[in-house]
């Protein structure tokens, strides 16, 4: 009983000794003011925000400088330090912030979100949870604008692992955000923006379908506590543009041959110049590997589906 004790008492808190140093995940955007472009970066369970800055504190050298520096080096040395003179100074990195989060980053995008004067930064962590942030010049910290979490027994299928983490992709046009969870459940979150012509009117004739919840998850369609389930908007919906999410399963799909289902995703992105928002699946219905090559070859497949956000349908 001691040694239990002891053993529970050992994972009782965590203390970083070493913040994370690998970069995986990066996106750039106006994230902290409109007249400079940002790079966030993210390390694990933080986040590094970088502007592109001249350094105006750093003086050219002064005469006696220059001349020692001639005096101990060569005539080529010499030459090339008067001719990086001349030149212009380049801007450069400076990190204006790092945030440490509650979390594994899986996945990160920037949108920009009607009525938000900057860009917004969204955040997707294991299994489905996914976190919309802004940047708060007054705190200069990070404030949460929307959570989003899918996580459901009925979607899982009994499974805890998964190979392919949630992958998360955005509209060109900024009509809706796609989010794959659980290697073939595609969740999707429409985004309004009012005064985008023909787009905008659609969604707004069909506001009687599009608020509707999510009849196949009854218990996940309301929001409690800030935290937004699948089939419901968030509370500060009309501020931020997000509609009632939706769930396609890939399973279910069907190709121009009949074929069933939309399997082994690798990746998937959105195509740009389409009416519609229109997504390109690269996928693997029937896997194969090296012992039988000889037998089951190109496998790989691109399948292209498109999206009425209106009606909730992928003809």
């Amino acid at each position: 009983r001691q040694a239990r004790g002891a053993m529970s008492s050992l994972f009782a808190a965590l203390r970083e000794n070493h913040p994370p140093s690998t970069v995986h995940l990066s996106a750039t955007g106006r994230f902290r003011a409109l007249d400079e472009e940002n790079l966030v970066l993210a390390r694990s369970t933080s986040l590094e925000v970088y502007a592109m800055r001249f350094p105006d504190e750093v003086q050219p050298p002064n005469s006696s400088a220059v001349a020692g520096a001639a005096a101990a080096a060569d005539s080529k040395v010499t030459a090339d330090s008067a001719a990086d003179d001349k030149k212009e100074r380049r801007p450069v990195l400076q990190c204006v912030g790092r945030y440490d989060l509650y979390g594994h980053v899986e996945a990160m995008a920037l949108i920009k979100l009607p009525g938000k004067e900057r860009d917004c930064l969204v955040l997707v962590f294991r299994d489905a949870k996914m976190s919309v942030v802004e940047y708060s010049p007054a705190a200069d910290e990070l404030t949460t604008a929307a959570i989003f979490m899918f996580e459901d027994e009925e979607l899982k299928r009994g499974r805890v692992t998964w190979a392919l983490p949630p992958v998360l992709r955005i509209d060109p046009r900024r009509r809706c955000i796609a989010l794959l969870v659980y290697e073939t459940k595609l969740i999707i979150i429409p985004i309004r923006h009012a005064g985008e012509g023909d787009l905008d009117d659609d969604l707004a004739a069909q506001d009687d379908i599009l608020v509707q919840p999510n009849k196949k998850f009854k218990g996940e369609n309301a929001t409690a506590q800030g935290v937004t389930r699948l089939g419901a908007a968030p509370p500060d919906a009309s501020q931020l543009g997000f509609l009632p999410s939706y769930l396609i399963d890939l399973d279910e799909a069907h190709d121009l041959h009949g074929a069933r289902g939309i399997k082994g995703v690798t990746d998937f992105t959105f195509l740009e110049g389409y009416y519609e928002p229109t997504l390109c699946f690269l996928h693997e219905n029937k896997r194969t590997w090296v012992g039988r090559l000889a037998v089951t070859h190109h496998t790989k497949m691109i399948t292209t589906i498109s999206l009425n956000l209106s009606q909730k349908r992928h003809p």
